[in-house]
This record gives C-alpha cells, sequence and structure tokens, in this order.
C-alpha cells in the first residue's frame, strides 16, 4: 500500500509481481471519510480529500520504473492485459519486481 513497499522489494531483489487497480481512490476510505461525516454533521462533499488521487494523477508505473522495477501501464483496455502479464511473469521468474497499473473507473 506504499512506495517504500515496492521500494524495498527492488532494493532487496525480491521477486514480485505487483498488479495494481488504479481508480485513483483509497475506495474504502473514502466511503468511510463518507459514513464519518455524516456521523459528525460535516460536509460529505469533502470526503475525497486525502483519499482521491486527482490532479495531478499518479503513474505508479512510472514511479515503479524510477525504483528500477520492470514496468507496465497505466492500461486502460483490458484485451492488452493476456500480453502484459505474460511479459511481466516473464519478469518475475528472471528474479525481478514487475508492476503492472490496471487504470479503472472510480465507483
Amino acid at each position: 500500500m506504499s512506495a517504500g513497499a515496492l521500494w524495498s522489494a527492488v532494493h532487496y531483489q525480491a521477486p514480485l509481481l505487483m498488479v495494481i487497480n488504479n481508480n485513483t481512490t483509497w475506495g474504502n476510505d473514502e466511503k468511510h471519510q463518507l459514513e464519518v461525516a455524516a456521523e459528525r454533521g460535516r460536509p460529505q462533499e469533502n470526503a475525497w480529500i486525502g483519499q482521491r488521487m486527482l490532479h495531478p494523477n499518479i503513474n505508479h508505473a512510472m514511479t515503479a520504473r524510477s525504483f528500477g522495477a520492470w514496468a507496465e501501464g497505466p492500461i486502460s483496455n483490458p484485451n492488452e492485459l493476456p500480453e502484459v502479464i505474460e511479459r511481466a511473469v516473464a519478469e518475475v521468474d528472471k528474479g525481478n519486481v514487475a508492476v503492472i497499473e490496471v487504470a479503472t473507473q472510480l465507483v
């Protein structure tokens, strides 16, 4: 759940395949913030603050590459995934860290 975990995997050369579902939010936490806001009489329209990561969007694949991991994405076309997963597994088989970032819709 943090870039530090990814950095650690690269640093310690721990083979790892990470698939990131990037819907631009910590969805469970954002939902919880809505509940807390309602309970405390606070504006629910502020629940996204600190939870949703937009403007600028985070490119997790680029972050992974900056640490030295193999990475592809963000991928928004599900038809591309089988080939990308195959390439990622090949990297892990070589002992590398591989990250696939999949861009999905906020629900």
